[in-house]
């Protein structure tokens, strides 16, 4: 999946969180139609939208520090 097909616009990054919201559930669906698929799938899809948010950059927050609790 390339999230970044057909962006011909730079988006912030509010925005691009904007947009994986809206695609997330679109992937979220058919695996919970399908069932579990394999843990690679998992692993490709968090690069792939770590690469959209960040431009295909090194990550500028660590991802354990982005997965803790809001508090």
């Amino acid at each position: 999946m390339k999230l970044n097909n057909g962006c011909t616009k730079k988006l912030t990054l509010m925005g691009k969180v904007t947009l994986k919201t809206f695609a997330i559930p679109r992937l979220i669906y058919p695996f919970t139609v399908f069932g579990n698929p394999n843990i690679r799938i998992f692993n490709n899809l968090t690069t792939e939208i770590f690469k959209f948010i960040w431009d295909n950059k090194p990550d500028k927050i660590k991802r354990d520090i982005l997965y803790q609790n809001y508090e």
